[in-house]
């Protein structure tokens, strides 16, 4: 009995967007150590890459564009929206400064605040 209660509190913890199901997004999102791997170097570098017209900012295009190459088949609405959600100062496009605050964001505090 403990050790379904654990598996069902561990899953509560990694289900994110609470929809019953474990991505692996949000898997990942537990398990990477971001002290290695948030680095200033790699977040702007991840940055680069979907600026693909090295403008400074991520638009939709720069999205759509950068799915493509990595073979991604995501619908336009699935595109939209995760620029919708990235988008923290709502100008239709993705900062530098906006994408590391994405990067940096921890999920897990968010929980503890919550409960």
């Amino acid at each position: 009995e403990g050790a379904t209660e654990n598996i069902s509190e561990l899953k509560k913890c990694l289900d994110f967007d609470k929809n019953g199901k474990i991505k692996y997004t949000e898997f990942l999102v537990a398990t990477i150590n971001k002290n290695e791997a948030l680095t200033e170097a790699n977040i702007e570098f991840a940055f680069h890459h979907f600026d693909t017209d090295n403008n400074g900012f991520i638009t939709l295009d720069n999205l759509v564009e950068a799915f493509h190459r990595e073979g991604k088949g995501l619908s336009s609405e699935e595109i939209q929206e995760i620029l919708t959600q990235a988008d923290v100062s709502s100008t239709g496009q993705i900062s530098l400064d906006d994408f590391k605050k994405l990067m940096k964001f921890d999920p897990h505090k968010l929980m503890d605040e919550s409960a």
